[in-house]
């Protein structure tokens, strides 16, 4: 057994995961920092607890699943790319059927390193980093178990370019490279520890490999097979959802340089003068709200023809109307999924911020673009004081990716700029941003229509209140809406809506917002009839951000509702108020998305429900008409 001092192992998870990907994005960028500056067997002990580190089966059972994401054709999301030859096929086809014809039919799971070498045990049998699709012509009566090397003579062939003798494969020269780092990876990550066996590769086939040893042939024509067919784009995206769904990466398909320093050979050299060509995809909405993380702006179609091309900088300009300080980061990400959004399968690389309308988004350690077409994607995030009306539209500059040096002498890129499409801010706030405080159903003398609520603003930035809606539902069906056309909720302050006609003015608060007709809800809110009642907080796009019940209302409300029910009296002397939990004051309002957890009805000090908010005091509302803080 191999003994590495830095080895670490965590257990092995047995939950499935075959259904979605751990709740980690992408490969970091700092995945390798604890390699870095290190080589030889420091390097090779680094690595191992690297890619132990953090290492969570897929058990065989949910691997099918698993493999139709990693290995999905990016051309057809019905499909999945086969290993031995690149071709792609339906992901219905799964199955050991074979039909003689490598080029048609079903597909099944190829293990790179036989599973036979490891008597079928897991975590082996599951790693995804060495289980890939292949035709189930190839895998049963050309691979099947062989080991892998160059042949001479005359080996039997097939149409995809794979050749096989009674004893070895080689693999078609197109995905031979894949084959090896695979194989290669199998060694580093399986090294003895924890009552794994010690996988390796070697140059013995005598006697053949996996007959009561672990060992994988040929190591030599392994590492030239691993510089004749370097990653590529697919490949590297591949590593990144093996990352996704199992938690580590192949360090080889991200470090080539990597493979020479462990297991000798030649070593890999980078080669100068590389270019890129750069295509977009917009991904600007027409409109987005103030405070709204994740607004796209564009892919970066990103496209090498061969070698590698490494990705330092890229420059921006922001040409809309938003300011600055309004635009809190831009952001770019590897779109691992290319699905135009910001997912949890993507990774950052890198986060910039607006100086005088430009940033520079700095990726370091420098991001690695293979041969292929590789998807980068650029948000940004917008602060909640972001005025409506105002724009974002950001620009990709003129020969605005750098390249870095670690990937060669290459040539920058010679784009023209490129200008995404125009975003305009509308309102603002988001869930968890503004929050129902309080909610009376009558005025100190009773009154229906002398109704109010009181919103809280949970963050530093005023927010404009137009075309905010409250909406108000009875059970079952009946809703009426409120909305609101004036005034802003001031940063960690609040917003008085209440009646015009009757006023809170009498008892000297003026609201920050009034209607005619109470707080303008047909049928106010029913309370002296106990109705089931909910009300919620609608944005001006028409997101929810709050919700509040009573007496079981279910239709705004959040989790359980709140199954207390307001008085039956009209007597003032039994006024309650609906009042969302503090447990500090001034601070945060309790926010579990729970009503019967965050809210409650009681009886306001001197049994008077005018709670209410004072304009001039932005930090907590001010008691009127003898209601004390909580």
């Amino acid at each position: 057994m191999r003994s590495f001092c830095n080895l670490q192992r965590l257990a092995l998870v047995v939950a499935s995961l075959a259904s979605s990907a751990l709740a980690i994005a992408g490969t970091p960028l700092t995945y390798y920092a604890t390699a870095d500056g290190t080589n030889g067997t420091t390097l090779r002990d680094s690595l191992t607890t690297i890619v132990t580190t953090g290492d969570s089966a897929v058990l065989y059972g949910n691997t099918e699943a698993a493999v139709d994401y990693t290995d999905q054709d990016p051309g057809n999301s019905s499909n999945i790319i086969l290993m031995y030859s690149g071709a792609s096929r339906a992901k219905t086809q799964f199955g050991g059927t074979q039909d003689g014809n490598p080029a048609t039919g079903n597909w099944n799971r190829e293990h790179i390193f036989p599973q036979s070498f490891f008597n079928s045990n897991e975590p082996m049998l599951s790693d995804l980093h060495a289980l890939m699709p292949t035709d189930a012509d190839t895998n049963s009566t050309g691979r099947n178990n062989k080991y892998y090397d160059n042949l001479t003579g005359s080996p039997t062939t097939d149409t995809q370019g794979n050749r096989w003798n009674s004893a070895a494969f080689e693999v078609t020269a197109a995905q031979r490279g894949d084959a090896a780092r695979a194989a290669l990876y199998m060694d580093l990550r399986y090294s003895g520890a924890s009552g794994e066996p010690d996988l390796y590769v070697d140059d013995t086939t005598s006697p053949a490999p996996g007959t009561g040893d672990f060992r994988m042939a040929v190591k030599t024509t392994l590492l030239g097979w691993h510089l004749s067919d370097p990653p590529d784009a697919f490949e590297r995206t591949r590593n990144s959802k093996v990352y996704n769904k199992q938690g580590n990466a192949n360090p080889f398909v991200d470090h080539p340089e990597y493979v020479s320093t462990i297991f000798g050979g030649t070593a890999w050299s980078m080669t100068d003068n590389n270019t890129i060509t750069v295509g977009t995809t917009d991904r600007a909405p027409a409109t987005t709200l103030a405070g709204t993380s994740s607004v796209g702006v564009m892919s970066l179609n990103l496209t090498l023809a061969a070698n590698e091309w490494h990705v330092g900088q890229i420059n921006f300009t922001q040409l809309g109307t938003l300011t600055d300080s309004e635009v809190s980061y831009i952001k770019v990400y590897h779109d691992v999924d290319n699905s135009g959004t910001v997912t949890t399968d993507d990774s950052i690389l890198s986060t910039a911020t607006l100086s005088g309308g430009a940033a520079s988004a700095v990726i370091s350690p420098a991001f690695y673009l293979a041969p292929g077409t590789m998807n980068l994607l650029v948000v940004a995030d917008l602060a909640s004081n972001a005025t409506a009306g105002r724009t974002l539209r950001l620009q990709l500059n003129a020969n605005g990716i750098i390249h870095n040096a670690t990937g060669g002498n290459d040539l920058d890129t010679t784009n023209s700029a490129i200008a995404a499409g125009t975003t305009t801010v509308q309102g603002g706030g988001a869930p968890g941003d503004v929050k129902i405080a309080y909610v009376s159903t009558r005025g100190t003398d009773g009154t229906a229509s002398k109704e109010f609520i009181v919103l809280a603003n949970h963050t530093n930035d005023a927010i404009a209140m137009t075309n905010w809606t409250i909406r108000r539902s009875t059970q079952p069906s009946t809703t009426s809406t409120l909305t609101i056309t004036s005034n802003t909720l001031p940063g960690k302050g609040h917003f008085l809506i209440g009646s015009s006609t009757y006023g809170l003015s009498v008892e000297g608060v003026v609201p920050d917002y009034s209607d005619s007709n109470g707080i303008g809800l047909t049928g106010g809110f029913s309370d002296a009839s106990g109705s089931s009642l909910s009300v919620s907080l609608i944005n001006p796009v028409g997101t929810k951000i709050d919700g509040v019940s009573w007496n079981g209302g279910t239709a705004q409300a959040e989790g359980t509702p709140l199954s207390t029910a307001f008085h039956t009296s009209t007597s003032t002397s039994s006024l309650q108020l609906l009042r969302r939990l503090r447990p500090a004051n001034p601070g945060p309002y309790t926010d579990t998305d729970n009503n019967s957890s965050d809210t409650v009805i009681d009886v306001p000090a001197g049994g008077k429900a005018a709670y209410v908010y004072n304009s001039s005091n932005v930090t907590v509302p001010v008691a009127v008409s003898r209601f004390t803080a909580e």
